[in-house]
């Protein structure tokens, strides 16, 4: 299995990868991008690639649903390298239902949190959570577990701290918008505002956190995938 949940975790990292660049090209092929403004990290979110009004939405939206597939994976791969019982079954259950949500997020895309269905923030927040989570216990396992050679190296807490920071910033952000109603999420949000903004920011706190997060976990997984070659 070990192998196996490898070649997922590098697939998967690759087909993410390859997910964001078709995306970001076809929104920046548009001739009605908000603004005038080209995509970009720090004031678009990751949705925004598989919105309907974005040129290559369905190819970036089948990349996603491959990624969390073979992040669940991976998930899968690592519990199975836990030996303590407890620990094992939780990475693996929690994995497996973040993967799953990670799939639906493809099948029902969105861009605006002003879009009708309310069904993709719910599969996005339940695999952004849950795979922190995940990612949060392998990370723990690893500074405190097994010592022996069955446990993890202390080197790989790194990525996993990294990732849980990133989602704690992401959380704050969302917190901040969602409580008091703000849909303001990113830049394409702001074309709603009555009136638009006089000056559109260069920086936005929730795409940025929101894309840190996913890259983090992406270099998580690569790293993941490398240690589970090593245990084949």
């Amino acid at each position: 299995m070990s192998v196996v949940a490898a070649i997922a975790g590098f697939v998967g990292a690759v087909v993410i990868v390859i997910g964001w660049i078709v995306g970001i090209l076809g929104y920046n092929s548009r001739s009605d991008k908000p603004f005038g403004r080209s995509y970009s990290p720090l004031t678009h979110v990751v949705s925004a690639l598989g919105h309907h009004t974005t040129p290559n939405a369905t190819v970036f939206n089948v990349c996603i649903g491959i990624g969390a597939l073979c992040v669940g994976i991976v998930f899968l791969g690592v519990g199975l390298e836990i030996p303590t019982d407890a620990f094992k079954w939780v990475v693996i259950i929690v994995g497996i239902l973040a993967a799953i949500g990670g799939i639906f997020v493809g099948f029902f895309p969105s861009g605006k949190p002003t879009d009708g269905s309310p069904h993709h923030l719910l599969f996005a927040m339940v695999f952004f959570l849950l795979s922190a989570v995940d990612v949060a216990i392998i990370t723990s396992f690893a500074l405190f577990g097994d010592s022996s050679p069955e446990g993890f190296p202390d080197p790989l807490a790194i990525p996993g701290i990294l990732v849980v920071i990133a989602a704690l910033l992401m959380l704050i952000a969302g917190l901040v918008k969602m409580i008091p109603g703000d849909s303001d999420w990113s830049v394409p949000d702001l074309v709603d505002n009555p009136p638009p903004p006089d000056q559109v920011p260069r920086f936005m706190f929730l795409p940025s956190a929101e894309w840190a997060y996913v890259i983090l976990l992406n270099v998580w997984v690569l790293v993941f995938a490398i240690f589970l070659l090593t245990r084949a």
